[in-house]
């Protein structure tokens, strides 16, 4: 676990830098906990303040908070969240695959986890804390389950659903396919022992979307869905960009599964299909769930998928009410690589062996390093209060202002841009 921590500093390492990061989210955030701070006993409180709360697509409550409990400002309560979620699901990895992938495929399938280009994106770009949140909890949610597979025992089932009740009010909508995911995993893999992990991962999550449901929402789309499909060349891309997602190739966004992620995991299923170890001859279930789940989530981000997003999956939601972009299944899709990438090591023990193992961690850091660079704001005071004007739909918000009078004798020769009221405005690609 040490080891862990020790090799994730370059990733949290940014966070550490005086000032906030510059992301799609802007202050949103930092206003809304300023507003929870004055409203902790209003039960009935949500996210309101230049952003439009959507139970399933919007950052839920738990990220919120969590920011307020600590003795922190706000912009240092938003990074340090931001950061402990990064390392905690790291960690998590680590235990969840330790009995399988023993060690070193355990510790490699968390760095990889941790590095893959989708958490830089979510932590450093677009400032999507709840996501970061969720996928902090996942590897714990999904260690739950497993511990139930192994002790099935009642007793642990409001611990396990306790995961998934925080994964609920991290993000809804991500938690609707991780509950998908799971659930198709354990009914392939642990048929017999899957009772009591499925119905606490669908009792937690039933509970969340309760909790969100007899809140008053302020629900409104702001993109289309359709307009967001990827193509195929942009999962191996090596382009990074710090601008919003838009419609077609030319992305503001990178959306690359990594090249130590998806390098390894090819390394991991040719020596599975190889048979390069002791499951010759045998099918390892659990292989191939994680050999066809990433196959799956990539079908789905793309465009040919179109349809399957139109399924009714209650009266007046289809599967794209689920989700803001059909590219936030990348986590899940991650998520697999890095099972996938431990699998490796577990396979062939070589790569387990000094320095082949050194050579593979470093493999996994510098292949995303030059992506640990955010872009900062730095201002002599960080906003605690609400925006004094909002325009054009929460898109545009004025962070203050202030008025020059000049007397007439003094104007003579002054550009008229210099008699105007000047303003600081603040604008985001959407609403995070």
């Amino acid at each position: 676990m040490t080891l862990v921590l020790l090799l994730s500093v370059f990733a949290v390492a940014p966070l550490l830098y005086p000032g906030y990061i510059q992301t799609h989210s802007g202050f949103i955030p930092l206003w809304n906990m300023a507003d929870l701070r004055t409203s902790l006993g209003n039960f009935s409180w949500i996210p309101h303040i230049v952003t439009h709360f959507d139970p399933l697509r919007s950052t839920g409550l738990l990220p919120y908070y969590l920011a307020v409990l600590l003795p922190l400002p706000p912009y240092a309560a938003v990074k340090l969240v931001m950061g402990a979620s990064w390392l905690v699901g790291g960690l998590g990895m680590l235990l969840w695959l330790k009995s399988w992938l023993s060690n070193a495929g355990a510790l490699v399938a968390a760095l990889v986890y941790v590095y893959l280009p989708y958490q830089i994106v979510n932590v450093y770009i677009r400032g999507a804390w709840g996501e970061v949140l969720f996928w902090g909890l996942l590897p714990w949610a999904m260690l739950a389950a497993t511990y139930l597979v192994t002790s099935p025992k009642v007793i642990l089932l409001p611990v396990a659903a306790l995961f998934w009740l925080a994964l609920g009010l991290s993000q809804l909508g991500l938690t609707l396919w991780a509950l998908l995911f799971v659930t198709v995993l354990l009914l392939a893999v642990h048929l017999p022992q899957a009772l009591l992990p499925v119905v606490s991962a669908w009792g937690g999550t039933i509970l969340a979307a309760l909790i969100y449901f007899i809140l008053p929402t302020r629900t409104l789309t702001l993109t289309r869905f359709t307009d967001h499909f990827l193509y195929p060349f942009q999962l191996v891309s090596a382009y990074w960009g710090f601008g919003a997602s838009r419609p077609g190739p030319n992305d503001g966004l990178s959306f690359s599964v990594g090249l130590a992620a998806l390098g390894l995991a090819i390394l991991g299923v040719y020596l599975w299909r190889r048979g390069e170890s002791n499951l010759a001859g045998r099918t390892d279930h659990r292989l191939a769930f994680f050999v066809g789940a990433p196959i799956v989530l990539a079908l789905l981000q793309f465009g040919l998928s179109a349809w399957l997003w139109q399924i009714s999956i209650w009266p007046g939601y289809t599967l794209s009410d689920t989700l803001t972009y059909p590219w936030q299944l990348l986590g899940l899709m991650g998520l697999c690589l890095s099972v996938l990438a431990g699998v490796a090591l577990w396979l062939d023990s070589r790569l387990s062996q000094l320095p082949v193992f050194a050579a593979v961690i470093l493999i996994i850091i510098l292949s995303v390093y030059s992506y640990l660079l955010p872009q900062f704001i730095q201002l002599d005071s960080y906003p605690t209060t609400a925006p004094q004007a909002e325009l054009g739909g929460s898109r545009l918000a004025l962070l203050n202002h202030s008025f020059a009078v000049l007397a007439p004798g003094y104007t003579a020769g002054l550009d008229r841009g210099r008699r105007r009221r000047r303003r600081r405005w603040s604008s985001w690609p959407w609403p995070a």
